[in-house]
């Protein structure tokens, strides 16, 4: 455009002849010519950068795409293995859980048993004890020792203070074993004085059971 005006200002310069008419006109084709392929080269030129411009940034946004692909299948693998590595790790402890109760539920199950072997083995002794204690009581009668001294009270006094007969010695505050020896004295004839002949009748009937009960009977007094 700007050569196109200095080449219009320069034939007003020149004048108007029929020869500068005429070269004017040639000038101004040329001119025209020149004009038209300027702004075809620019044309290209334009076309060529906006290809160019369009080429790169399609080259860029495959490589954006690229590296956004990448780094999603990074990030999903290290998230499938981040869940592999929990979900083995879950099933390692609930594997320790498991064995723990079942560890711990047969130590209980043997404690128990042991327990309740303990607890059988007892009742067991027990009943054993029992049924001994019963036996011996059904073969042994209890032995009414008031009701064998009753017989001896009559010479002896109800408390054990009196003389008999004037001449035994006084049983009252004797101790048990003082009393029994002296009655299986009498029993087997190896002790007594002037009372030891009634004495022997007295207790010639008596059982060692009998004279040792009612030896600590008269003990009481």
């Amino acid at each position: 455009m700007k050569i196109l005006l200095s080449t219009i200002t320069a034939l007003f310069l020149i004048g108007c002849s029929s020869e500068n008419k005429q070269e004017a006109k040639e000038v101004v084709e040329e001119t025209k010519t020149e004009v038209v392929q300027n702004i075809k080269e620019t044309q290209n030129k334009t076309s060529e950068k906006a290809e160019d411009i369009t080429s790169k940034v399609a080259e860029k946004t495959d490589e954006v795409v690229s590296d956004v692909a990448e780094k999603t299948q990074e990030l999903q693998e290290e998230v499938s293995q981040t869940v592999e590595d929990i979900t083995t790790k879950v099933v390692e402890k609930t594997d320790e859980v498991v064995s723990d109760v079942a560890s711990s539920t047969q130590e209980l199950k043997e404690e128990v048993s042991e327990k309740t072997d303990e607890v059988t083995s007892e009742i067991a002794a027990t009943i054993e004890t029992a049924e001994e204690d019963t036996k011996e009581t059904v073969a042994t009668p209890q032995i009414d020792a008031a009701a064998i001294y009753k017989v001896c009270a009559g010479c002896h006094g109800a408390d054990g203070s009196k003389v008999a007969l004037g001449k035994s010695q006084v049983i009252k505050g004797w101790d048990a074993k003082k009393t029994e020896d002296a009655l299986l004295g009498y029993k087997n004839k190896t002790y007594g004085g002037v009372m030891k002949g009634l004495m022997t009748s007295q207790v010639a009937n008596l059982s060692e059971e009998e004279i040792k009960a009612v030896s600590e009977y008269i003990a009481t007094f």
